[in-house]
């Protein structure tokens, strides 16, 4: 399964504190665009899409000095001939940052039953390197979480990012198996 931006059943949030107040601390702007280089075919935002290349993608960006961050969720319930994940690397996450420091993104999955939510593996950052689009699996184990038909999985992508650096995610992936 490959989830592309912008990812159905998808809700965007600033993160915050909880309990009588909510501090926001997502200044910036999140938005979802497209390139193509592909010739004289389809041509879109060339100058960020290789030769060949297309793609749906997210960008986050702060003007702010302090690091910022938006929350990027996303709910898919498992059908009911749902058996399990592919393997325990199947969580898949692609990104690119602009820089080093200032911009960064992060995945966590969770498993809802629909009585409780538990973390599945660790939070991974995903943008490892700057300047390339790169695809992570989320560190850990999540098969260890056992799903079962009818659960949803419910994925948290933080993007973070301060002095106008950017950060983009693209495609959300992950294979399972039915009975």
């Amino acid at each position: 399964m490959t989830l592309t931006p912008e990812y159905s059943n998808a809700v965007l949030s600033a993160p915050g504190t909880l309990g009588g107040s909510f501090t926001a601390t997502g200044v910036g702007t999140l938005t979802a665009d497209f390139c193509s280089n592909q010739g004289s075919v389809l041509q879109v935002n060339t100058s960020f899409c290789a030769s060949g290349i297309a793609r749906n993608y997210y960008r986050w960006t702060s003007p702010q000095a302090s690091p910022q961050t938006y929350s990027i969720y996303v709910s898919y319930k498992l059908p009911s001939t749902f058996k399990g994940f592919y393997d325990d690397n199947t969580i898949k996450l692609t990104g690119l940052r602009d820089h080093a420091t200032n911009s960064t993104a992060a995945l966590s999955v969770f498993r809802s039953t629909g009585s409780a939510v538990t973390q599945c593996g660790s939070t991974t950052t995903v943008t490892t390197s700057t300047s390339n689009w790169t695809t992570t699996s989320l560190t850990g184990n999540e098969t260890s979480c056992s799903f079962a038909a009818s659960d949803v999985v419910l994925f948290k992508i933080d993007v973070t990012a301060q002095s106008n650096a950017n950060v983009y995610i693209e495609n959300l992936e992950f294979r399972y198996t039915n009975k």
